[in-house]
């Protein structure tokens, strides 16, 4: 498991960054292609501001109790007034 100051860190550069603010405002973090594709290089990419902090404060095999706490944290602060707290599918 990461320190709490990794996920923190990540948390803060997805905070610094106007458009994931304005889209996990809606309850979107990320956007993918259809499942059976998996992911591809085009989903990298499109969603590099989302995986460069994870990267940078968590490496390249962050665990996925780390990924839903950082995760789960940046709705939580970029959720507008008055809706309610994300839920989580996982």
């Amino acid at each position: 498991m990461a320190p709490a100051d990794a996920i923190a860190s990540v948390v803060g550069d997805w905070k610094k960054d106007e458009f994931l603010m304005k889209q996990a405002s809606t309850g979107i973090m990320a956007t993918c292609g259809p499942k059976e594709e998996g992911v591809t290089r085009e989903d990298v990419c499109a969603n590099y501001k989302v995986l460069m902090p994870i990267v940078k404060y968590l490496g390249l095999r962050p665990g996925l109790h780390d990924l839903i706490e950082a995760v789960a944290m940046f709705l939580t602060h970029a959720r507008p007034r008055g809706k309610p707290l994300p839920s989580s599918d996982v």
